[in-house]
């Protein structure tokens, strides 16, 4: 390349860096025999999840990962809803939560989602202790919940714990393919 102009080496950099990072973005899509992938391209993002949980849509901005039913109660679950926010930080959005639990000792972790700042809210009250992640992406609050997230339900929780660093791990807000 040594013999051609300085401008059709820039471009084929260029072509090469982009065909080798569209390669990049198809090998994160391969399959995984142990996780299935989940690709919503109405709110644009995808992510993995655990084998033997299903799909359960209840909403236009809600879905659940479950296994067995939306009514199965005695089995982890996530639930993901993606709802709009035009003037709402993340800060008031936890804050706005935390309100909810009066009295109630919900521990707070920062983490960051995909490049996309999040906080994780352990140990909050329901049918069954929770764990609630929030971040905002693209003007929408998006709102994790798993349960169980009581260590005390053994097994159940630890497969709470894979799914949740499954789905948490694999989220995705780049453009989809």
């Amino acid at each position: 390349m040594s013999g051609l102009p300085k401008y059709i080496k820039i471009i084929t950099i260029a072509l090469l860096a982009v065909i080798l990072s569209s390669c990049a973005q198809t090998a994160n899509l391969e399959p995984q025999s142990d996780t299935s992938l989940l690709i919503n391209t109405f709110k644009n993002y995808s992510m993995r999840y655990p084998a033997g949980y299903d799909l359960a849509i209840y909403s236009e901005t809600g879905l659940a990962l479950v296994k067995g039913s939306l009514l199965t109660t005695d089995q982890p679950r996530a639930d993901i809803n993606i709802m709009s926010t035009s003037s709402m930080t993340l800060e008031m959005a936890v804050a706005e939560l935390v309100a909810t639990y009066p009295g109630q000792s919900i521990k707070q972790s920062s983490i960051v989602i995909d490049g996309v700042p999040a906080v994780m809210l352990d140990a909050v009250p329901g049918q069954q202790v929770n764990r609630i992640v929030l971040l905002i992406h693209n003007d929408a609050l998006i709102k994790l919940n798993f349960m169980p997230a009581d260590p005390n339900a053994g097994e159940t929780y630890q497969e709470m714990e894979l799914l949740y660093k499954t789905v948490i791990e694999s989220l995705d807000f780049d453009a989809l393919p």
